[in-house]
């Protein structure tokens, strides 16, 4: 499959078949990216679901704190690449979008500098673990080497997810996400595969991450070859001229402020709670923090489709295809969030005990319910946030982030002192709120999308299902017994009932047609690789 789609791809420079570029922005051509990347997100994810308990139980819940810190932090600092990824993606977006050349000298040079940056970055965070143990985390004595070891080991893994992820934004810039799917899926897995076949067999962390960072050098050689046949403008030289860079690095100055920022925000609520509660509790939340926030798949899997495409919007000056695409994007998200939330809201104890077990759910079961209702809010964010750095307004979040910082960190401070895993979930949660606000205030200005224009002609329809969705989920709480499997039964049918209502109900029947479309040619692709 990844050869098949390599060398069907025609044009010299600008990365793809006019023909893909114009299907990849219509409504059919987005809704299969969406797909595509929900595949490629979403498999391992479930994959994760179904291993994580067998990292926590063999690893003890101190070790298994110190991993989920360890993701935290290889999370946050994978964005150190001067905000190259980000730009590197519109700027091959807009490029193939206006078919002009140039492409591939400023991505081998976009390429290289985020290397260079990632691994000044390991570096710098490799040198710094003697001194984060023991002052900074409040590890137990006898593993305070291998904490040392662990974060060494993520210092080493830096460059080479820096590198994966500057790759893979070059594909889904030129919106070949089929070939970036193909090869996400057995990377991503191996997140949380190698922990669990490392744990079962007794290995140390160190030893963990270290085949962890073998699988990714892996994968970067494989993206390396894709990118390559993909882009055929792409030559592996460094370019005699950077000075083709100096837009990027403009444009990539804010996203890297918001790159430094967001996750601090995203992540500081795990840290606070380590330094105030201890390691136990952060155990304790990462299985609820880890099961709510990886809903946000579904958002980050439809706003990676529509951010080359807004790009390319924008490049060629169709307002009107940018706004419908806005408005859509918002609706859909909405519609795919609220079951699974409310579901969790509802039935959050029984989820946790049957997961992880009753202590966990006797410690994280408000945080669950609390980071269910947050998650939908930042579910909707991600649309104006990926529209707005699309349109080149990086400077806007970036500057939301930074206003956000300087209340977030002492509000988690109080609320996880007042509350421990109960206020962490709600910091984040107040957190992504007013971020949201933040961020469709500032979107309604720059591309001028209404209220009335976000809910559609069937606006109210949607609203209606969705609350008698909650309505009904709620009623099975009350009404039925914990752990029982009629509650089971009963989400389920909601759910289903559900979906028949926004399918016959709420979509219209172009928006049908272009999904059942979608579906169909995903599941062709994957047959054939």
């Amino acid at each position: 499959m990844l050869h098949e789609a390599a060398t069907n791809s025609s044009a010299p420079t600008a990365g793809g078949d006019p023909h893909r570029q114009s299907d990849s922005a219509s409504g059919v051509g987005l809704a299969r990216n969406t797909l595509l990347n929900l595949a490629g997100l979403g498999v391992p994810l479930v994959v994760g679901f179904a291993v994580i308990p067998v990292i926590a139980s063999h690893l003890g819940p101190v070790r298994f704190g110190l991993l989920g810190l360890a993701w935290a932090l290889l999370e946050y600092f994978s964005l150190v690449d001067g905000g190259l990824g980000r730009a590197t993606t519109r700027f091959v977006a807009e490029r193939a979008a206006s078919r002009r050349d140039e492409i591939g000298p400023v991505v081998v040079a976009s390429i290289a500098s985020q290397l260079g940056l990632a691994t000044i970055a390991g570096a710098a965070v490799a040198l710094a673990a003697p001194a984060v143990v023991g002052p900074l985390l409040p590890i137990p004595e006898g593993l305070r080497s291998e904490a040392v070891a662990t974060l060494r080991m993520l210092g080493a893994m830096l460059p080479v997810v820096v590198l994966g992820l500057g790759l893979r934004g070059i594909l889904e810039g030129a919106q070949r996400f089929d070939v970036s799917t193909l090869i996400r899926l057995p990377s991503s897995s191996a997140t949380f595969l190698v922990p669990a076949v490392g744990a079962v067999w007794g290995l140390s962390l160190p030893q963990i991450m270290l085949f962890m960072l073998l699988a990714r050098a892996a994968t970067c050689a494989v993206m390396v070859v894709a990118v390559g046949r993909v882009l055929s403008g792409v030559r592996w030289s460094l370019p005699r001229q950077w000075r083709p860079l100096r837009p990027l690095l403009a444009y990539g100055g804010w996203v890297s402020v918001s790159n430094v920022v967001s996750p601090l925000l995203v992540q500081a609520d795990r840290f606070v709670l380590g330094a105030l509660a201890g390691l136990a509790a952060v155990g304790y939340y990462t299985a609820p923090y880890e099961l709510t926030t990886r809903m946000l798949v579904v958002a980050g899997s439809l706003t990676g489709a529509i951010f080359p495409a807004v790009s390319a919007f924008n490049a060629l000056g169709a307002r009107q295809d940018l706004q419908r695409t806005f408005a859509m994007a918002v609706r859909t998200i909405a519609l795919v969030m609220v079951p699974p939330a409310a579901t969790l809201v509802a039935f959050a104890p029984d989820v946790l005990t049957a997961w992880m077990g009753e202590a966990t759910a006797g410690q994280g079961a408000t945080a669950l319910r609390i980071l269910a209702a947050g998650v939908v809010v930042n579910a909707l964010a991600f649309v104006p946030y990926a529209c707005l750095q699309a349109l080149g307004r990086a400077d806007l979040t970036a500057k939301f982030h930074v206003a956000e910082l300087v209340l977030h960190l002492p509000l988690t401070w109080w609320l996880v002192r007042e509350f421990g895993v109960a206020g962490a979930a709600g910091a984040w949660s107040i957190r992504v709120t007013l971020d949201a606000a933040l961020l469709f205030a500032a979107a309604r200005s720059s591309i001028g999308v209404s209220p009335r224009q976000l809910l559609g002609g069937r606006g109210g329809s949607a609203m209606l299902a969705m609350l008698a969705l909650a309505g009904v989920l709620a009623a099975g709480t009350a009404a039925l017994p914990p752990l029982s499997p009629a509650r089971a039964v009963a989400a389920a049918v909601a759910g289903l009932a559900f979906v028949y209502v926004v399918w016959r109900h709420v979509l219209t029947a172009p928006e049908r047609a272009a999904l059942a479309s979608s579906v169909t040619r995903v599941a062709r692709g994957t047959r054939a690789a």
